[in-house]
């Protein structure tokens, strides 16, 4: 509950238009942020992946501004953050929430801008923190 909320009050602070996650998995993260982002009132858009993601609608049953929309990509990170690149997509908000690949790196250097919001999970080595 607590890095939701913590994600759902840096996007309503941020109102970012651009997010994208690494790790979907149920979505409860991408929810967050979504909501988050909509109280502005702005249209947001949502890219998330995972390898095996146990949703395809993060944002299903939210109530988001006209025009919002989530993609989730059932891939690696490498693959969303190359199809992003390829669109000359700039992020507002950046979630990490599952392993970068060593490809991404060069990619994010597309994909960030100064003051994009980067919000890592609590994670640790191999470990996942409870």
């Amino acid at each position: 509950m607590g890095s939701a909320l913590t994600l759902f009050l840096a996007a309503h602070q941020r109102a970012p238009r651009l997010i994208a996650e690494v790790g979907t998995y149920i979505g409860n993260s991408a929810a967050a942020m979504g909501l988050g982002a909509g109280t502005t009132g702005q249209a947001l858009q949502l890219v998330t992946c995972d390898l095996h993601p146990c949703t395809q609608q993060p944002l299903a049953g939210l109530t988001l501004p006209q025009g919002s929309g989530a993609q989730v990509v059932q891939g690696s990170s490498t693959q969303m953050f190359q199809a992003l690149a390829a669109k000359q997509a700039k992020l507002d908000m950046l979630h990490l929430d599952g392993r970068l690949m060593a490809d991404d790196l060069k990619l994010l250097a597309q994909l960030l801008k100064d003051d994009t919001l980067i919000a890592l999970d609590d994670c640790e080595g191999d470990k996942r923190a409870t």
